[in-house]
């Protein structure tokens, strides 16, 4: 009987971190692929994007779903399954709230289709270095929260 209390009390020992890798890259094999087949489908004439929307949910859920699953298989507690359906849908809408609160920036130039060795080296003797060539940006603030 000490034995088996022992064994329960145990922490885990091996690592299943691949398991999730493994599950994360098939969801998002299948969310990009099903968004470029359903793309792919509606510039056809006649062309049935349902096929690839419904690649692209089963892809979204499968991300969702996967580590958590992969946790509560591994025997382990609860407050860890819930903590990665947590992370999985809340820091992506953090990063998304993030992004939108901090800044709107318009290209405007030709922006890098207009680089070549030549101009590069044009610009170095001129002194202003790789930053030549990139894309200006016309950025203004906006408010995050109105």
């Amino acid at each position: 009987m000490p034995q088996d209390s022992a064994a329960e009390a145990a922490p885990l020992d091996r690592w299943y971190g691949w398991q999730t890798l493994l599950a994360d890259t098939a969801s998002f094999g299948a969310f990009l692929g099903g968004s470029a087949i359903a793309s792919a489908e509606e510039e056809k004439p006649g062309g049935d994007v349902a096929w690839g929307q419904r690649l692209s949910v089963l892809g979204f859920v499968s991300y969702l779903a996967a580590s958590p699953v992969i946790h509560g298989v591994h025997e382990r507690s609860a407050g860890r399954v819930v903590g990665s359906v947590t992370l999985r849908v809340g820091l992506p809408l953090l990063g998304l709230v993030a992004g939108a609160a901090l800044e709107s920036c318009e290209p405007t130039g030709p922006g890098l289709a207009g680089i070549n060795r030549r101009n590069l080296l044009r610009a170095r003797r001129r002194g202003r270095g790789l930053a030549a060539g990139h894309r200006r940006r016309r950025c203004h603030r906006q408010r995050a929260f109105v």
